[in-house]
């Protein structure tokens, strides 16, 4: 404030953002997943369980570049982006963990579109295709390295399978022997690869890389600048421009430090208190609208909406230690799973049908 009086310039209101430009762009970043959950919001059950195939469908894509990547090595030109985890495959992400936590998170959208009033009489080709497809992807989450996207992949992966073998058998005791089978097939599977040198994340579980050092190293200063910009935040979007003017020169490095790598943290040092008690509502509500779908009835509504949460829960682990929300893909598969979640579109349907037959 002195020094701008010092050169004649009047002191008056400032924006709270200190990057005004880049919370703009913060905004319009939100058309995506906005324009996807107001659209969401108006589709029929039905039409629901298509949009899942479609995001299935992406995700099938992408192991198809991943497997690419690996078969061209790190000079693959199927690697998409400038800046890219080149060496890892990614898929259609620049980023591994982005492309581990995608799969991970289609792994419960399976069970919707396995759902017999979905699949009808179709069910039992369906249901068996989707267990085959779950465990490529499965397997493919463990060929990016990602460990937060591995231990993720794991819980998904099993209910997923539990889900599939209740459409397909009737017998609770085949149902029990099929599913202590699964459990362990993942260990098995997990177990050749890392005999066969294919499972670079179980090896980083073991390991610190140095990508992991950097941030443990960076904690300190992050936790100082939450508690510095708590009142409003610095402002969306400015997290690289504001971590590069309170560095310490310890963390000098070949590469900056673009995000916090905790997208929970992050948002605090950027949003302050009021985005801290966004999240903390959302948060909350998900919980709550979680457990209310796992007590219901197994409808195709309900097993559509325990897609949702697991997604959501997923995606909200995996920013404890990255920044997928920052893809637009990846923000508009949460708004997608946010609709599914809050929405029984089973008594949508009926009263809209009532509503018409009145």
């Amino acid at each position: 404030m002195q020094g701008l009086q010092s050169i004649g310039e009047n002191v008056g209101w400032r924006p709270i953002s200190l990057t005004p430009d880049l919370t703009l762009n913060s905004l319009i970043a939100l058309v995506v997943p906005t324009a996807l959950l107001v659209t969401a919001a108006d589709l029929t059950a039905r039409q629901q369980g298509w949009l899942a195939v479609v995001v299935v469908g992406v995700a099938a894509s992408s192991i198809v570049v991943e497997v690419a990547q690996v078969a061209g090595g790190p000079h693959s030109p199927f690697y998409l982006y400038a800046v890219s985890n080149v060496g890892t495959p990614s898929g259609l992400f620049a980023n591994r963990n982005h492309q581990a936590v995608f799969l991970a998170c289609i792994l419960p959208l399976l069970t919707v579109i396995s759902h017999p009033r979905f699949s009808g009489r179709h069910v039992l080709p369906i249901t068996w295709s989707s267990l085959a497809f779950a465990l490529i992807t499965f397997t493919a989450v463990i060929s990016t390295g990602s460990r937060t996207g591995m231990l993720i992949a794991i819980p998904l992966m099993l209910y997923t399978v539990s889900t599939g073998i209740n459409y397909v058998f009737s017998d609770r005791k085949m149902r029990r022997t099929i599913k202590l089978a699964t459990a362990i097939a993942p260990i098995v599977l997990g177990l050749t690869m890392l005999m066969l040198g294919r499972a670079l994340s179980l090896d980083r579980l073991t390991g610190f890389d140095a990508a992991s050092e950097q941030r443990f190293k960076a904690l300190p200063t992050l936790l100082q600048m939450s508690k510095d910009l708590i009142v409003t935040g610095s402002g969306f979007g400015s997290f690289d421009q504001v971590f590069r003017m309170v560095e310490p020169d310890a963390l000098l490095h070949a590469t900056f430090f673009n995000h916090a790598h905790n997208d929970w943290l992050e948002l605090v040092i950027t949003g302050g208190i009021p985005a801290l008690a966004v999240l903390i509502g959302f948060v909350t509500w998900t919980a709550m609208a979680l457990i209310r779908r796992l007590w219901e009835t197994p409808s195709f509504a309900a097993t559509l909406g325990r897609a949702g949460g697991f997604i959501v829960l997923a995606i909200g682990a995996s920013s404890l230690t990255d920044y997928p929300l920052r893809t637009p893909w990846l923000s508009g598969l949460l708004a997608l799973a946010t609709a599914w979640l809050a929405f029984d579109f089973d008594n949508r349907a009926n009263v809209a049908n009532a509503a018409r037959s009145a």
